[in-house]
């Protein structure tokens, strides 16, 4: 937004010199008239961003008609000062719909990424050329496995980061040299929040498999002065990994550690577990970060700004084999009920926007994988310490779109595309003051939803309204278990359970 004052303000000056240089335009009677535009918060993200409509000049003013010399306007004038305003109008929409600015809210509660690195080559990902050589490879494990080495790989650069050393089997050299110079005066590296993760490449690299992994996160650093700075990074990791390597069980995804023996990560320099002599930097048994490209900006948790609604109108992107494998789905689950599922999803999106209105993170665990509640339990907690209330109401849930079918060796996954609209606005949690957004205007959006379960998950024929797994009534903790008998309740092996937001811009499809 900067950019367009910038530009705007250089022409209304020269638009007003000229002007001034009529002496009629300080005559009574004239005046003119603007239209302002309007924002709308960000839903709390990142994720679903908020609207933005541009403001026109306009200037009406009444003339009288007399001969040249005796102060009215010219034709010539008028033509010269109309073109002036149309360039400023054309200039200030070019700069809104351009301006990386106006993007710039974390993913928050729709996961919008304040950055794309996503070109439209990258929008298509083929992940089953990888299963005829790994039939353990799932997608969900993967990133499960990387957020995990992401979030304790941030954690290590603490004390000028003499815990990197320690993770070298899981990183060569020149990706851990990427960060020493960020970690140089660095005490401590707290509240790692990944916001978005995404794969976006996979390639045949001879003996090699090689991946590329967006991460979009949140964490503060604090220096050795005490100085605490929270940053927003975008970071692109290239992995590999040796072919003929199978994967991770998702109970041991998130674990890091030797891949080889399952010790604690003591590694040398040279990428050796310390216990059991095996070098693991070579990708022997393990995905190993080659190469790092972070992109940082310093900024505290921003709640009040606008990010701007794209993609709405774009087609709905459905998988090419959406057919094929909607049909094998229902050969494998021939007592699935499509209603059902729709009604979890349509019970999910409405809970979710109830639970960030109300600040209550108790009211969406039942239907949130463990990284995704992560990162809105983050923002819910982010909005109560700055003394802001995100109110989303008049939500409308106009239709929901099966686009992808998919299953692993651990999971099946239905992506859905979400039709729906809501009121957004911002109001200080103290005094209910307006900070930003319109009470009185709905706003339309869109947005693509991933829901996975385990194999073993069987849909019911009813809604469970205790413990899936003792039958108690429900009430889950923050790790996603049953306070009565401990169940990971949110691991998909029960019920369908949410577990990726994406944008219309950056869905892959």
């Amino acid at each position: 937004m900067l950019r367009i004052f910038r530009v705007s303000g250089v022409l209304v000056l020269l638009a007003f010199s000229l002007l001034s240089t009529s002496p009629c335009l300080a005559r009574g009677g004239g005046g003119h008239t603007s239209s302002g535009g309007s924002h709308h918060s960000s839903s709390g993200s990142g994720n679903s961003g908020g609207s933005f409509g541009g403001g026109g000049f306009g200037m009406n003013q009444r003339h009288s008609v007399g001969p040249e010399g005796s102060g009215t306007l010219s034709f010539s004038a008028l033509f010269w000062i109309a073109a002036f305003i149309i360039v400023i109008y054309l200039l200030s929409q070019k700069f809104t719909r351009n301006d990386p600015g106006s993007d710039r809210a974390a993913d928050l509660l729709h996961h919008r990424g304040r950055y794309s690195r996503l070109g439209q080559e990258e929008r298509t990902l083929n992940l089953n050329t990888i299963l005829a050589d790994d039939p353990l490879f799932s997608k969900t494990v993967l990133l499960d496995f990387a957020s995990a080495l992401f979030a304790t790989f941030q954690k290590s650069r603490a004390r000028h980061g003499a815990g990197m050393t320690l993770l070298t089997g899981y990183f060569e050299p020149e990706s851990i040299q990427t960060y020493q110079a960020l970690s140089s005066a660095i005490q401590s590296v707290d509240g790692v929040l990944i916001s978005g993760i995404r794969i976006v490449s996979l390639s045949d690299a001879g003996e090699f498999w090689q991946m590329a992994i967006d991460f979009d996160s949140n964490y503060t650093e604090t220096n050795d002065a005490g100085h605490s700075q929270s940053w927003y990074s975008q970071d692109r990791w290239t992995l590999r990994r040796k072919k003929g390597v199978k994967s991770k069980i998702p109970e041991k995804a998130r674990l890091i550690q030797c891949p080889s023996c399952g010790s604690t990560p003591q590694f040398s320099n040279e990428g050796v577990c310390g216990s059991c002599g095996q070098t693991i930097r070579n990708g022997n048994f393990d995905w190993v970060v080659t190469h790092a490209d972070p992109i940082r900006k310093a900024m505290p948790p921003l709640l009040t700004e606008t990010v701007e609604e794209t993609g709405t109108d774009e087609p709905t992107r459905f998988a090419p084999t959406l057919s094929e494998d909607r049909l094998s789905f229902m050969a494998k689950n021939p007592g699935f009920n499509w209603n059902l599922f729709l009604g979890r999803a349509s019970e999910a999106f409405v809970t979710l926007q109830k639970a960030w209105t109300e600040q209550k993170w108790e009211l969406i665990r039942p239907f949130e994988s463990e990284n995704i509640f992560q990162t809105h339990l983050f923002w819910i907690e982010e909005f109560k310490k700055q003394q802001l209330v995100n109110v989303l109401k008049d939500v409308k849930l106009s239709h929901l779109e099966p686009v992808k079918i998919e299953s692993d060796a651990f999971y099946e996954s239905i992506t859905v595309r979400i039709h729906a609209a809501m009121v957004d606005y911002t109001i200080s949690a103290r005094d209910q003051h307006l900070i930003c957004g319109n009470p009185h205007s709905s706003r339309a959006f869109t947005e693509y939803w991933t829901f996975i379960r385990t194999h073993e998950a069987s849909q019911k024929d009813k809604k469970e309204t205790g413990c899936p797994a003792c039958g108690a009534p429900l009430k889950i903790n923050q790790s996603g278990r049953c306070e009565y008998c401990t169940a990971l309740v949110t691991s998909g092996a029960f019920d369908w359970v949410l577990s990726l937001i994406e944008q219309d811009e950056t869905y892959q499809g």
